[in-house]
């Protein structure tokens, strides 16, 4: 593991194994940006080792860099045995010159009662035997303490939704935010969200952050709301270029869903990433020949970024389809006064759609012409008729 650009690169044995021997390459021959994992997730040192577990076992990892504050030093790689280890014998996980450990989170193994329960709970974690860390955490909260209590529905909880049991996690946070609204509350609040962001219901996670949760500590979440939005939006895209629109439009529509949450518990108002979303979902409806729905994307999208081409043709192309002549006529002129004279591509399309409305005025104006002329026709022989 080294640093590049100050961008953290890493190189596991398991790298190796299965990018280089699993696929009889020459090891002589390969380099290390061919099997390297660029940017890999890393930790700070203030993180709780039970938390770090944690993300191991959510992420799927095997490995965990912990980074210094400033992002310039690697101070340790976590792994599943050390964690174990140090989360039993040290009263934190990383020291370094000028990094002082953190106090304001507890060691994870207090001298209580319930200690010799809570220790075989961890161990069962790194042995990979989930359902048996449960069950020994769920006798040791029977007999707990009210002191001690939170924190081990705390520790059951991130467990059990590693597991997929999610309502569970949650009744464990709510219970642990109950008992203790002071110590564990944050930590067991940021669980609560995650749940309700890995659940789909973005708004509440967000109302729940704006009401509940300083800015300073929304930050993991806000991740995981823009990893959903992200998920969706590519899924949002495969399915549009297979052709699938109204699978597209249902995955646009929760990656909108994401990151208007995101937006919210950010306490902004809008970015870029909004009106191609809104943008992208307009296309769909057009691909279902839904202008209406169309249109009104659209016309989000440009609210958020006037100066997107790709929405205003769509804008315009909808109008011109729902036979809104004059107004596709008025929002072509507007495109042009917004976006970029230099992007050829954008004033061709709209130039397309000017020319198939100058195409459809003529038909009109031929049937007009031709209808004025028997009109004329029509009131002449009725004179000649009266003299």
């Amino acid at each position: 593991m080294f640093i590049v650009n100050r961008y953290l690169i890493m190189n596991t044995e398991s790298d190796i194994v299965r990018k280089v021997l699993a696929k009889a390459i020459d090891p002589v021959t390969v380099v290390v940006r061919d099997i390297m994992t660029s940017k890999p997730f890393t930790v700070k040192p203030s993180i709780n080792p039970f938390d770090g577990l944690h993300e191991m076992i959510k992420r799927g990892f095997r490995h965990l860099p912990v980074e210094s504050i400033d992002g310039g030093i690697i101070l340790d790689i976590l792994t599943l045995v050390k964690v174990s280890y140090r989360t039993q014998h040290e009263s934190s996980l990383w020291t370094s010159a000028g990094q002082e450990s953190d106090d304001d989170i507890p060691d994870l193994i207090e001298p209580v009662p319930e200690k010799d329960l809570e220790k075989r709970a961890v161990a069962a974690i790194v042995d990979n035997k989930f359902e048996e860390a449960v069950r020994l955490l769920g006798e040791a909260i029977k007999n707990a303490s009210d002191e001690v209590k939170p924190r081990l529905l705390l520790r059951r909880g991130h467990v059990v939704s590693c597991l997929g049991d999610l309502q569970n996690a949650m009744n464990d946070f709510e219970e642990c935010m109950r008992l203790s609204p002071t110590t564990y509350y944050g930590e067991a609040l940021n669980g609560s969200c995650e749940i309700l962001i890995e659940t789909g219901r973005y708004e509440e996670s967000a109302a729940r952050m704006t009401r509940e949760m300083p800015m300073k500590d929304r930050h993991p979440c806000l991740k995981e709301l823009k990893a959903e939005m992200l998920k969706h939006k590519d899924l949002g895209s495969d399915l549009f270029t297979n052709k699938d629109f109204c699978g597209a439009i249902a995955a646009y529509t929760s990656a909108i869903r994401a990151h208007e949450a995101m937006l919210r518990a950010s306490e902004l108002l809008d970015d870029p990433m909004t009106a191609i979303l809104y943008g992208n979902r307009s296309a769909c409806y057009q691909s279902v020949k839904d202008f209406k729905y169309a249109f009104e994307d659209a016309e989000k999208s440009i609210k958020c970024d006037p100066t997107y081409w790709k929405s205003w043709v769509r804008k315009c192309n909808s109008l011109f389809e729902m036979k809104k002549y004059s107004d596709c006529g008025d929002a072509i002129e507007q495109a042009k006064k917004c976006v970029d004279v230099s992007n050829t591509g954008a004033y061709s399309r709209l130039d397309e759609i000017s020319l198939k409305l100058k195409e459809n005025e003529n038909p009109l104006s031929s049937i007009k012409s031709l209808g004025q002329t028997l009109a004329a026709q029509f009131l002449n022989n009725e004179n000649q008729s009266t003299n």
